[in-house]
C-alpha cells in the first residue's frame, strides 16, 4: 500500500478525504466521528469522491483516507472501526 512521506513541509493534507470539520476534543470523549462533527459550511461527507474532489480543488496535495478490509475481503473507505456510531 502506498504511504507518502509526510515529513515534507508545506504539504496540505485533506484528512479523511475532506468533508466536515471534527471537534477532536469531543471525538476523544465519544469515540464517534458522527457525534463530533462541527457546524460549518462544508456539505460533503468525509471519505467520499465528492469530498476528495473538493479537497483537490481547494489545493490539497495529499488525500488521507482510512481503508479497512472487511470480513469478506473487500476494501472500504471509512473512518471509524465499526459502523455503530454512523448507522
Amino acid at each position: 500500500m502506498f504511504v507518502p512521506d509526510l515529513q515534507r513541509h508545506g504539504e496540505i493534507v485533506a484528512y479523511r478525504g475532506g468533508g466536515s470539520a471534527v471537534n477532536y476534543e469531543k471525538l476523544n470523549k465519544t469515540g464517534c466521528t458522527a457525534l463530533s462533527i462541527k457546524a460549518s459550511n462544508i456539505n460533503s461527507v468525509e471519505n467520499t469522491l465528492e469530498a476528495v474532489a473538493s479537497s483537490v480543488a481547494a489545493g490539497a496535495n495529499v488525500i488521507h483516507l482510512n481503508v479497512h478490509r472487511t470480513r469478506d475481503d473487500q476494501l472500504v473507505v471509512f473512518h471509524d472501526w465499526t459502523l455503530d456510531c454512523a448507522t
